[in-house]
């Protein structure tokens, strides 16, 4: 009996293998799902029964996992459930596992947390766990992700989704994010918690996001691109001025960025030898893929590299939202519209050609 007893206890799985397999559960879920929901298409039926479907098994297994989080709070395996919760499944923490996580507040893996929670500014619990890491952690390269991300829950809170905020809210959120930005950039050496780039780096281009937002807007000045383009070489945006330049930030795996493509081969073609450009952003690809896809689709004019993440310092520095994002620019520098499409986008190219005429 007591060898049964010892090879049933051999066979358990520990907690942190019980989360490794909820991750790769998890993961077998959300590619599932993409599957059924590239199957249905435009069948709106289909893909409101998807999500319902979808939705019910997360909340199933976010619950599976805080279950087992709370019945063992104090093996160091816990934070990584709560990093599945917050990463992962984007799920939020209740007060229980909060408390939890607040006494665990010097974990070395509490980086990798605050970067969970950069997007849950006005989320007081989440706020209270980044705050506290750049307060108190023993370590200065954790301590310099947590006022990184401090940043961005502010700045993203200024600008929610779903609603507006006051104008005198907003700037204080602002400044706040600048505080914490300009904290950070004092870490110029210390990468970020998947190695590929500096909190320095990343906070640099977000306070120059920040000085960029009165003028990414209809009567703005451009701001400046000055990178590489696909080959390596240099690329300047201000060199153009004095034509009409047309900007847009897409991928290969953005399928509207794609559909876009035939009218912009068209528009290319029809005002070759006026003075007008049409300059490319490429997000999100790795190098080999972006150039893949402009050599198939015959993108023949410029494009520059943003980097493999869709979060690239040029689109940092121009605040995107979306792709495809689209700038139509005058000769004098001045954005005269953005997100124009189809005929719209066409007549924009035209007035603003007409006007140097």
């Amino acid at each position: 009996m007591l060898l049964l007893a010892l090879c049933l206890l051999a066979a358990e799985p520990s907690v942190s293998e019980q989360f490794a397999k909820m991750k790769s559960d998890f993961a077998k879920l959300e590619k599932s799902f993409d599957d059924e929901l590239a199957a249905a298409k435009h069948d709106r039926a289909k893909i409101s029964a998807a999500n319902r479907i979808y939705q019910e098994k997360q909340r199933s297994a976010a619950d599976a996992v805080q279950t087992l989080v709370k019945s063992h709070p104090d093996d160091p395996a816990a934070l990584d459930g709560v990093l599945l919760l917050t990463g992962d499944m984007t799920w939020p923490l209740d007060d229980e596992i909060t408390k939890l996580v607040l006494a665990r507040k010097d974990d070395p893996r509490m980086g990798r947390l605050c970067f969970n929670l950069t997007y849950r500014g006005g989320e007081p619990w989440a706020e209270s766990i980044v705050e506290t890491v750049r307060e108190s952690h023993p370590s200065r390269e954790v301590r310099a992700q947590a006022a990184y991300c401090r940043g961005k829950q502010c700045h993203d809170q200024a600008f929610p989704y779903s609603r507006d905020v006051p104008e005198e809210q907003k700037t204080a959120l602002l400044e706040q994010a600048s505080s914490y930005f300009t904290e950070a950039t004092k870490f110029s050496d210390v990468k970020t918690p998947d190695g590929k780039t500096t909190v320095g780096l990343l906070a640099t281009h977000e306070l120059k996001r920040l000085d960029n937002l009165p003028n990414l807007k209809v009567g703005g000045i451009a701001p400046e691109i000055d990178a590489n383009d696909l080959d390596g070489k240099r690329l300047k945006l201000s060199d153009y001025r004095g034509k009409v330049v047309m900007v847009v930030f897409w991928g290969s795996w953005c399928g509207p960025c794609m559909r876009m493509v035939p009218q912009e081969k068209e528009l290319w073609k029809r005002h070759q030898g006026k003075p007008f450009v049409l300059l490319g952003v490429n997000c999100g690809d790795e190098l080999k893929v972006a150039k893949k896809t402009v050599g198939d689709k015959e993108m023949s004019w410029p494009s520059w590299y943003d980097g493999e993440e869709t979060r690239g310092p040029i689109e940092i520095d121009y605040d995107v939202p979306h792709w495809p994002r689209i700038f139509v620019i005058d000769a004098k520098g001045i954005i005269r519209y953005i997100d124009a499409h189809g005929k719209e986008l066409d007549a924009a190219v035209e007035k603003l050609l007409a006007e140097i005429k």
